[in-house]
């Protein structure tokens, strides 16, 4: 248990089932570990991390009701359900860490580190009077972009009219409109969705980000949150950290791309989580193609609705594609 001058300290991180959010979480994991901090990772039972590969972690299941991604009812209400299921198995972890040491004179003083996904754990560290600190895994400007819409909406600039998609953003110069996220979604889920996830009030924020490439984003983002904000980024080069994948890797692909031009391949991806329709995954293959460029298609079993993996490739496209790039399952 870490004892930093006369504290001991225990560290609860929680991650949304997301390989993008789960890798940087158990790096800085690992990362605070090193520095002596004790370290209590509550997870979902979907897309669940492997204990086994940090054997100085203690894990805590949260039961998340999931039965498969969920994902295809769509974002806000998946997000909204998992929230709501995990946040009373989280509460309740927490408070018996609590009661337990309530007569020891040697208290750990407990600190919760989450995703902005997993939103329910700011409501937990409020309602335990403990602090908490948002992991933010994208970049600042991506961040900026998100707490900007509502704005944007309410002064009439968002939607945002076709004839100024390629105009610059006042506010986020160099990026256009049509760079912001969310373009093309419904309005209204698009406001649900960042009232969703976008932190209000943590007692800090950890960013997976470099300080010199993002130091206009970061500066309006301190100025609005008015809370430390640490830039510690890129995670993965400062601690050497077991795999952390979900699903079984394949390394093939390591030596056919050490054959090629650097900056020469193409990376896609959808992700752990996301679906693809039928016809949208079929577009995306002809686009590969129609490139002329190397590519490495990462198509993950099931993300496709109806197919086990790539039955939904016409075959003449799939002879197409090997002869220009690679079809994974799932990339290193």
């Amino acid at each position: 248990m870490a004892d930093h001058g006369s504290k001991r300290w225990r560290l609860v991180l929680t991650s949304s089932p997301l390989q993008g959010h789960m890798t940087p979480m158990l790096q800085l994991g690992t990362y605070l570990h090193s520095k002596g901090f004790s370290i209590t990772i509550a997870h979902t039972e979907f897309n669940l991390p492997d204990p086994s590969k940090h054997p100085d972690f203690m894990f805590h299941p949260l039961p998340d009701k999931l039965s498969g991604p969920g994902i295809s009812a769509g974002f806000i209400p998946f997000m909204q359900a998992l929230n709501d299921n995990c946040k009373p198995h989280f509460k309740e972890h927490l408070t018996q860490i609590i009661n337990a040491q309530k007569d020891r004179s040697d208290k750990e003083s407990i600190v919760i580190i989450h995703d902005n996904l997993m939103f329910f754990a700011s409501d937990v560290a409020r309602e335990l009077h403990l602090p908490s600190i948002v992991l933010r895994s994208s970049s600042a400007a991506f961040s900026l972009a998100m707490m900007i819409i509502p704005q944007l909406h309410q002064e009439g600039r968002f939607p945002t009219q076709d004839f100024l998609l390629q105009e610059i953003v006042p506010e986020l110069d160099p990026f256009r409109y049509k760079d912001l996220p969310f373009i093309g979604e419904p309005i209204e889920e698009t406001l649900e969705s960042i009232t969703m996830i976008v932190p209000k009030t943590p007692s800090a924020i950890v960013w997976n980000t470099l300080e010199f490439l993002e130091q206009s984003a970061l500066t309006q983002i301190r100025s609005h949150y008015q809370v430390p904000i640490f830039t510690i980024g890129p995670i993965h080069k400062i601690i050497p950290t077991p795999s952390t994948s979900f699903l079984e890797e394949d390394t093939s692909c390591i030596s056919w791309l050490d054959k090629q031009a650097p900056k020469s391949v193409i990376y896609v991806s959808i992700g752990s989580l996301a679906d693809a329709d039928e016809k949208v995954a079929t577009e995306m293959a002809w686009g590969l193609v129609n490139s002329n460029q190397l590519f490495l298609w990462v198509v993950r079993p099931g993300s496709v609705p109806g197919f086990k993996w790539t039955e939904f490739l016409p075959d003449g496209l799939v002879a197409q594609m090997k002869d220009r790039g690679l079809i994974l399952k799932w990339a290193p």
